[in-house]
């Protein structure tokens, strides 16, 4: 196994996910999974990359022990509920009656793919997130390990793991920069960019794999899948918009949530 060449690694490494082969898949019991590609260069070595491949099951495990490591319900100054949001958010429970490997399907699965590499990096970057070990301490090593599985030694390409010594250059000369803003924009894209009622995509390339008809935008500009946001109003003792009212009960909270978002039935 590859030595953890350590948190300012990340400072340095970029990803890039894309499809491997629209024709190949792989299969766990009844599911199947395309297989994506990873490719990952080192800023300081522009010209060095290495690609890694991973299916639907590979990022389903990584969201599992992620998800636990993170401890979630943990009382910290950082942005780790947000961040077990994220997690859960891009890598949903698979659904049924579903094809993981049709067109559309792999289309979404990229951009969500891609979107939670984003978010992790930005994540680990993030200032506050040196107040709490989770995400200085556990995630980065795991991180890791998820992208150089069944990578030795001899697989990796001279000057990919390269960081620099100069501590003007490392992580902790970092935290005044952007990727506070960063990480908190992503997260605020991504709401707008996910159903509240099912935190499945909104986007448009995504809509034929999940069978759904279209999308609703109420006065309050929230958009809905149609069904769900049906279900949602019929559920509930008033017509008031699911996001407006989560956007509220936020209000009264003072700092990040303790659990998870609940979501309409």
């Amino acid at each position: 196994m590859l030595t953890f060449p350590g948190n300012d690694w990340f400072d340095h490494a970029s990803f890039h996910v894309s499809c491997h082969s629209h024709d190949g898949t792989v299969k766990d019991g009844h599911a199947k999974s395309a297989v994506y590609t990873i490719s990952i260069r080192n800023k300081l070595t522009p010209h060095t990359k290495l690609h890694v491949t991973k299916s639907d099951f590979d990022f389903e495990a990584f969201r599992d022990r992620v998800s636990l490591a993170l401890d979630h319900g943990h009382v910290c100054p950082a942005a780790c509920p947000w961040y077990f949001v994220d997690m859960t958010t891009h890598i949903p429970k698979r659904r049924v009656l579903t094809s993981a490997t049709s067109k559309s399907a792999i289309a979404a699965h990229i951009q969500m793919f891609q979107d939670l590499l984003n978010h992790t990096v930005a994540f680990m970057r993030c200032p506050e997130s040196r107040f709490c070990s989770k995400p200085t301490d556990v995630l980065p090593p795991l991180v890791f390990d998820f992208l150089f599985a069944n990578v030795d030694d001899d697989g990796i390409p001279h000057g990919l793991l390269d960081t620099l010594e100069d501590a003007s250059c490392t992580l902790t000369a970092l935290k005044h920069k952007s990727p506070r803003h960063t990480y908190h924009t992503q997260k605020q894209q991504l709401e707008r960019e996910l159903c509240a009622v099912c935190k499945i995509t909104l986007r448009s390339e995504a809509t034929h794999e999940l069978a759904i008809v279209g999308i609703s935008t109420l006065p309050c500009k929230h958009a809905f899948h149609d069904e769900c946001i049906v279900v949602a109003l019929n559920a509930s003792d008033s017509l008031d918009c699911p996001s407006c009212v989560t956007d509220d009960d936020s209000t009264d909270m003072r700092g990040p949530p303790a659990t998870s978002p609940q979501t309409a039935p």
